[in-house]
């Protein structure tokens, strides 16, 4: 298991700190593959790593934070009657950018490989930022003597979409 706080740094920059518990799923491997991926990739609409912490068997993640949490408690009952269709649209385009980015832009191309509602964080203003690169892999590049196809095993939960239309 992974638990996130909230947290005031020195100067006063408020931040989220991911820490990864002894009995968590997430080993190593998934712990130096988001700081290497966060550290060389910088997008408007991708949660920053701030900092992070191996010392002994602590795994700290730092990263900016998102005022609004993630999009899976904007869709929860609590906040659903407040969400217009426009923030709706102004999210899921804020999504599809990063995504897009990372499919597009990264030379390789980066496959997230665990999108879903509870890693897509909000800003205060609802700015939505791809977050959790711990298991997302650089796409092979396809070998030109081969037929170029490509298989990648995606992990994570699936993930219901509602719509209020």
């Amino acid at each position: 298991m992974v638990r996130s706080t909230k947290a005031i740094l020195v100067e006063g920059t408020t931040v989220a700190i991911k820490h990864a518990q002894q009995d968590s799923l997430q080993g190593e491997k998934e712990f130096y593959t988001e700081i290497e991926l966060l550290s060389r990739l910088h997008h408007r609409n991708q949660v920053s790593l701030v900092g992070y912490c191996n010392e002994g068997i602590e795994q700290i993640l730092v990263y900016e934070f998102m005022l609004n949490g993630s999009l899976h408690d904007l869709l929860s009952a609590r906040y659903k009657e407040h969400m217009s269709l426009g923030t709706g649209l102004y999210i899921a385009l804020g999504a599809v950018t990063g995504i897009l980015y990372h499919h597009t832009e990264v030379d390789p191309p980066m496959i997230h490989c665990d999108i879903k509602a509870n890693n897509i964080l909000l800003e205060s203003k609802f700015t939505a930022k791809v977050f959790d690169f711990g298991i997302s892999r650089f796409a092979p590049l396809p070998d030109v003597e081969t037929s170029g196809n490509v298989s990648t095993v995606v992990k994570g939960i699936p993930v219901r979409l509602y719509s209020s239309c």
